[in-house]
């Protein structure tokens, strides 16, 4: 009986041309599927059934089936007693293939399962699979959209000798189609000339774009010889080029801290070294170190190639921005620095950051840069900090302040590598997106703009480290300027905050960034470090400290009109609007005045 039963079984598998089997010992799979065909949206429907025949067997044998998390999705026990046990897994995978992978009329796959172990006694047969190979007689059609992707070095909107292929690049098609499709079209990435060829559905289209990377406009301007994206309605097309441009050798230096940076603990600092021009450039980093900290080599990321005294030095060669293909190409020192015991909470730290000026270097101004940075009591790694950093909580800045640079610090401070890491970054009011420009970042990263305000960076393949297994290799940053929108009104907040995502873990999201236009005076005030209006800001009450002797304070309008006074230490702004106010501090011998801030 039962060998009758394995005859009929592999019968039907065969007449039907749709039988796939795998064996590994005693157990033998089957599978056989049937498929659907959706010529409106452009895909095929696969329904594959298993079957698992176990040679050998004998009564109270059993099989287990489980997926590649481990989970077990079907077990049976062998209540029969067959030597030869036929076992249907109630387990059907199913799948769905767009007819863009179809050739010669005929879809050809391995479609691979969900059930990743079968076992039986001693045997485990892995990733049972199955060929699917069947005619699509009524597909949807394809065709192809060509090109090149070059820098124009010579300006002859041409490709001659002297210009530079653009390698590795994903020209990607976006179409418009009556009907939607499963899967409408592959971007083609270009080769070591710079050619490409796309993919996109014929059938059902209305018209198609075709256009480079959004990211790349943070490296190269617009050419005027072709634009950065073409709309079409047939195919095939040829001659589809994107020409760009690219300065011969732009070099600058930038640094930031690894976070905020706590005194009486180290921190990592990050130097580098870039070129957003194409011809390459070698040369060396300098750093001139604060002398109020201590250089660890050992604990460091990258440390310096060597030193001298208070400077380290990193040597560099062939550095532009389109070597190997890479979107972003620098020298980053990565160091850890200890704070000497002298240093204490609101003290500054500063540093130099040079590089040699090339002859041919469109912007030497660039290539120096002095940094300084508070040293705080809060530490927090996942931040955003902008700078100028302006005065007091609220940063109070010029309203005739040209551009804001914003650096975004992350750490990896789970359990394990964080493989891929994105931060977006939606770009509030009285900011100019389109002025966005990436100066630095601590890894390979990519940006991709999500809509006309939000922008990801994406760090993929960061493998970024955990604290705990490497604390110097666990931080990253990103840091880019942009600018402001002129002509604000005295007290308009710009604020910016980011969401950092760490795989698929839930997002950390930074507090603001905050900076304040300011508010003009027409009378002028000092602030005193011994004396101290506690608290500031205030929501309503504040006391004065640090005066013997006072006698009389006035409440002052930031436009010079007394308010109100009182001859205590208690002021009280409960009934005043929020704002900035003067306070004036009359003693036996001299007039003090303070900014008090009202949330």
């Amino acid at each position: 009986m039962n060998s009758i039963k394995i005859i009929v079984i592999a019968t039907v598998f065969m007449s039907s041309n749709l039988l796939f089997s795998q064996t590994q010992g005693d157990i033998q799979h089957f599978t056989s599927d049937t498929h659907t065909h959706d010529s409106t949206n452009c895909s095929t429907n696969i329904i594959v059934d298993h079957t698992a025949i176990i040679s050998n067997s004998f009564l109270g044998d059993s099989i287990i089936v489980k997926d590649g998390g481990g989970g077990v999705i079907y077990e049976e026990e062998n209540t029969s007693g067959s030597a030869s046990w036929m076992v249907n897994i109630p387990y059907p995978d199913f799948w769905m293939e767009g007819d863009i992978n179809i050739s010669g009329g005929a879809l050809n796959m391995l479609v691979p399962s969900n059930i990743y172990k079968i076992i039986s006694g001693p045997d485990t047969l892995y990733a049972a699979s199955h060929f699917f190979s069947q005619p699509i007689p009524d597909a949807c059609a394809y065709n192809t959209v060509e090109g090149q992707v070059y820098i124009d070095n010579d300006n002859d909107c041409s490709y001659n000798t002297g210009d530079s292929a653009i390698f590795n690049l994903n020209v990607s098609p976006s179409g418009n189609w009556s009907n939607t499709p499963f899967d409408g079209y592959n971007g083609g990435y270009t080769n070591g000339s710079g050619n490409y060829t796309a993919t996109i559905q014929e059938s059902w289209l209305v018209d198609y774009s075709v256009s480079v990377p959004s990211y790349y406009q943070f490296i190269f301007p617009n050419s005027t010889c072709t634009p950065l994206s073409y709309t079409f309605s047939s195919l095939p097309q040829t001659g589809v080029d994107f020409v760009l441009e690219c300065a011969d050798v732009d070099t600058y230096v930038s640094g930031t801290p690894g976070g905020n940076v706590h005194a009486a603990l180290p921190f990592q600092f990050y130097a580098s070294a870039s070129n957003i021009g194409c011809d390459q450039v070698s040369g060396t980093l300098k750093l001139v170190l604060d002398t109020d900290v201590t250089y660890n080599a050992v604990n460091s990321s990258n440390p310096a190639d060597y030193t001298n005294g208070d400077t380290l030095f990193w040597d560099y060669t062939n550095l532009n921005n389109i070597a190997g293909g890479a979107y972003w190409n620098s020298i980053v020192g990565g160091i850890e620095l200890m704070p000497n015991p002298s240093v204490n909470t609101g003290d500054t730290l500063c540093f130099e950051i040079m590089t040699g000026v090339p002859g041919n270097d469109i912007d030497p101004t660039n290539n120096s840069k002095s940094i300084c940075f508070p040293v705080v009591a809060a530490y927090d790694p996942n931040i955003k900090n902008v700078t100028p950093a302006g005065t007091g909580q609220e940063g109070f800045i010029p309203a005739n302040t040209v551009e804001l640079e914003y650096t975004i610090h992350f750490q990896n401070t789970g359990t394990a590598d964080a493989i891929n890491i994105k931060i977006t970054d939606t770009l509030e009011n009285h900011i100019i997106p389109s002025s966005l420009r990436i100066i630095d970042a601590s890894h390979a990263m990519t940006p991709e703009w999500v809509s006309s305000n939000v922008i990801d960076f994406n760090f993929n393949n960061i493998y970024l480290p955990d604290s705990n297994a490497n604390e110097p290799e666990s931080h990253g940053f990103v840091k880019f300027k942009i600018d402001m929108e002129q002509g604000l009104a005295e007290g308009t907040e710009i604020k910016n905050k980011v969401y950092i995502y760490f795989d698929n873990n839930p997002a950390v999201i930074t507090d603001y960034a905050l900076n304040t236009i300011e508010y003009t005076s027409s009378i002028e005030y000092n602030e005193f470090s011994d004396v101290t209006l506690y608290p500031n800001p205030t929501t309503g009450v504040c006391y004065v400290q640090g005066v013997e002797d006072l006698q009389k304070i006035e409440v002052i309008s930031i436009s010079g009109k007394v308010l109100t006074q009182t001859t205590n230490k208690k002021i009280d702004l409960s009934d005043y609007p929020k704002g900035i106010y003067l306070i004036q501090l009359y003693t036996s011998d001299k007039v003090l005045t303070k900014k008090l801030i009202k949330h």
